[in-house]
């Protein structure tokens, strides 16, 4: 038997989020069995790329968190 959603009672929700070198927030919003999105939030603007399920979009947050270095660990003094 599958199980069938409804869109309507799915929220979007932050499913990780994390803070590059540049200071960018990097975001994974989602829904589950529905859309999910990567949300770049920079000091002006916020950049949304889409994605149809939530294992491209990790796998693409993971990538960005690659490329851009990710260091919201580090302790700055």
């Amino acid at each position: 038997m599958s199980k069938t959603f409804n869109q309507k009672n799915c929220e979007c929700r932050v499913r990780e989020s994390k803070i590059d070198q540049y200071g960018r927030r990097i975001t994974v919003t989602g829904q589950h069995a529905f859309g999910y999105n990567i949300h770049i939030q920079d000091r002006d603007k916020i950049t949304s790329f889409p994605y149809s399920n939530g294992t491209e979009a990790r796998k693409a947050f993971r990538a960005l968190i690659k490329i851009r270095n990710y260091a919201s660990n580090r302790i700055v003094k």
